[in-house]
């Protein structure tokens, strides 16, 4: 009776038994029951005020497939003979399909109105909690999750909450960091625009979260520049950091020794190094000094950024935005935009213009945070720009921090023709914005500008040095080949380069992509200029190496030697010219030594691969100033693979060169192969005639390469 009463239209069409094919009774009451049971479920929702257009289609497609006897498909199949709808007829499929699609579309429905109904509870928690004291600040969360009445009316399945719920429980943990940062009392006095619907408090919160966020990024701005007076900074930090006395390897000895050295001269650094290279230093005293789990790997970890003022500026007023709406302004902190008027006052219109002071920039991070909230036309690109409109602020209130202000007309930047790397202002350029090597967006090829210094060239390879438009590198190493030169040859040592620094970091410059100088009419490769001097170009690494008699220089070509090789990397020449030297602290208790860094590698490779065949031309082939001739060891020659053994020759060669102080009488040009035997008949011409001939007698045996090894194993394990 149950069954029957829920069927009315099934039981009406098979009223007489006779002629009913088999199995069609029992799918029509099936299908019927089944459209009653969605409609059922579907009609009180459909007429509650929250319901989705979807299930409220759903609902009408129910009712419809019910009632409305000229488009109901069930109807349709109810007027036809029953042997037409008779199942595994065509017509069954017919109503079957229709059935199920249509059964398909409620339940998507529901489940998409249940999914909505968690979210928009979400909503109301939210708003619960926060909006009677971050009235603003909610308001502002739940536009920026995009969870309003007509973002969840434009939902069409349950999948698409899912992004939703996420932006939801992000404003969510955003709100509740704000709200613990409401301030339990602050002097605040308003002005006669301020806007009621924003609570004092919160206001304060944003203000002071978006200092703490801009004091972050201020001080990794502080940490950049030239290495001199950052690295002087830096030891000095830690030598304060060090209060207590220490065992003969206190970091304090070792910053006090960096930074006599830096003041004196002794390492003359002008800028544009990477400062990670310090590992020796900074890295290891850091580690010391701070507990391992907090050290960094290359500078000390500072204590967390505060909102400390950095001085009145006296007359000067700068404005540091809190959002988009308001901004604070102060004497106090220093930013890329100033008030122009001389009077701020409550209630009072003021303008604003981008400015930097001669010789600042700022970083494209910071300007992320104190241009771009107020002006419009900033790039994500370094560059000088000029004010083309100022922003205007209305002054609402007073706090001890400051004026705060709301924007009531955003300005406009122009970009200036200056690049940016040029330190001098072009025509109205007031505002310089830099890059950073750690930013994570660059263009893939750089321009870059001409630097004070000439270029040289080595093994067909062209260095140049270049100006670059980065605040923490404002000079590179712009690498070329020379005309005629295999032009693949700088990407090749790129590639190399790139290799060795992931196998053995702090050994090679820092590539930072293609470069392009446009006045000189160059591309190539782009490294940062690696912290060091060559023994040429410094007096006092000079008379260092003077006094130990070059053992110290050699030792530490055999240590670069150990390192690449033990990473299976090849330079396949060795020479001083290529080659830059700094102190090394990285041995606590020990007075520092020399540490080499590969400045060039044109035939570098990895062991096991060919090296880079040299043209046919004794321009391509370097001098051995010590030797007097011009020589490429055998394996470069003729361009054989990269061994241990052709590596070792390479290495004698180079260390016969540093140990003669004169020329030795020989022709040119001059086979690396003959130069064993001539090692002993002109002793005299080296400054250590017994380490000469021990390699000499190294080189000479049949057991060559071994000896040879053996021999670079020997002096790396030397203090020299």
């Amino acid at each position: 009776m149950t069954a029957r009463s829920a069927t009315p239209l099934a039981d009406s069409a098979l009223r007489n038994p006779v002629g009913i094919p088999p199995g069609l009774d029992r799918m029509l009451r099936t299908v019927e029951q089944g459209a009653r049971r969605l409609r059922s479920r579907l009609a009180p929702l459909a007429e509650r005020d929250d319901a989705l257009p979807s299930l409220r289609a759903a609902a009408e497609e129910a009712r419809l497939f019910l009632e409305d006897e000229l488009r109901s498909p069930l109807h349709r199949a109810l007027r036809r003979p029953l042997r037409q709808i008779a199942p595994g007829t065509p017509g069954a499929s017919v109503l079957q399909q229709a059935f199920e699609g249509m059964r398909a579309r409620a339940e998507r429905a529901a489940e998409l109105q249940e999914a909505v109904a968690v979210l928009r509870a979400g909503v109301r928690r939210l708003n619960d909690r926060h909006a009677p004291v971050l009235p603003r600040a909610t308001r502002v969360a739940l536009a920026a999750a995009r969870v309003g009445e007509e973002d969840v009316a434009r939902l069409r399945r349950a999948a698409d909450v899912q992004p939703l719920q996420r932006r939801l429980a992000e404003a969510g943990r955003e709100l509740d960091r704000l709200a613990a940062h409401l301030p339990a009392g602050t002097a605040f006095r308003r002005g006669a625009a301020w806007d009621e619907e924003v609570a004092p408090e919160e206001l304060v919160a944003c203000m002071e979260l978006r200092l703490r966020e801009r004091g972050r990024v201020a001080q990794e701005r502080a940490g950049a520049g030239p290495a001199r007076p950052v690295t002087v900074r830096l030891v000095r930090e830690l030598a304060a950091a060090a209060a207590t006395p220490r065992a003969p390897s206190d970091p304090q000895l070792c910053a006090q020794e960096a930074a006599r050295m830096l003041v004196a001269g002794e390492a003359d650094a002008r800028g544009g190094e990477d400062l990670a290279l310090w590992d020796g230093l900074v890295g290891w005293a850091s580690g010391a000094v701070y507990a391992p789990a907090q050290a960094s790997a290359w500078a000390p970890v500072l204590p967390a950024p505060g909102v400390q003022p950095d001085g009145d500026a006296g007359a000067t007023r700068f404005v540091v935005p809190i959002d988009e709406s308001y901004a604070l302004i102060t004497p106090h902190l220093r930013s890329g935009v100033r008030v122009r008027d001389r009077r701020v006052v409550l209630d009072a219109t003021v303008d604003c213009a981008a400015f930097s002071p001669p010789d600042e920039a700022e970083t494209l991070g910071l300007a992320a945070l104190d241009i771009a909230p107020l002006f419009d036309g900033l790039d994500a690109q370094p560059r000088w720009y000029s004010t083309q409109r100022n922003t205007q602020l209305l002054v609402v209130a007073e706090t001890e921090r400051g004026f705060l202000a709301r924007v009531t007309r955003r300005g406009t930047l122009q970009r200036s023709r200056t690049p940016a790397w040029n330190p001098e202002p072009g025509e109205r350029a007031r505002l310089r914005v830099l890059g950073s090597l750690g930013d994570s967006v660059r263009p893939d090829v750089i321009d870059v500008g001409p630097g004070d210094g000439s270029a040289r060239t080595f093994a067909g390879l062209q260095t140049t040095p270049v100006d670059l438009p980065f605040i923490d590198a404002p000079t590179a190493w712009l690498r070329s080949a020379v005309p005629a030169h295999a032009r693949n040859a700088v990407d090749e040592e790129a590639h190399f380069f790139r290799t060795v620094a992931l196998r053995v970091p702090y050994t090679v410059p820092r590539w930072i992509g293609r470069g392009r100088c446009a006045s000189r009419s160059l591309q190539g490769a782009l490294y940062v200029k690696p912290f060091g001097l060559r023994a040429a170009d410094s007096p006092p690494l000079q008379r260092w190496l003077a006094a130990r008699n070059s053992v110290a220089l050699l030792a530490a070509a055999a240590r670069l030697w150990l390192r690449l090789h033990d990473a299976g990397c090849a330079l396949g020449v060795y020479h001083v010219d290529h080659l830059v030297f700094r102190p090394d602290w990285s041995t606590p208790g020990e007075r520092p030594r020399l540490l080499a860094v590969v400045a060039e590698a044109p035939f570098g490779t990895q062991l096991g691969r060919p090296h880079r065949r040299p043209p046919p031309d004794a321009g391509y082939v370097p001098l051995y100033a010590g030797l007097g001739v011009r020589v490429l060891p055998p394996g470069v020659a003729a361009g054989q693979a990269a061994s241990p053994e052709t590596e070792a020759r390479a290495f004698a060669l180079f260390a016969l060169d540093a140990l003669a102080h004169a020329p030795l009488p020989l022709s040119n040009p001059f086979a690396a192969e003959d130069l064993s035997a001539a090692v002993p008949g002109y002793a005299q011409h080296f400054t250590q005639p017994d380490l000469a001939a021990s390699l000499g007698a190294a080189l000479s045996s049949p057991d060559a390469p071994g000896l040879v090894i053996e021999w670079i194993r020997a002096l790396a394990a030397s203090r020299g």
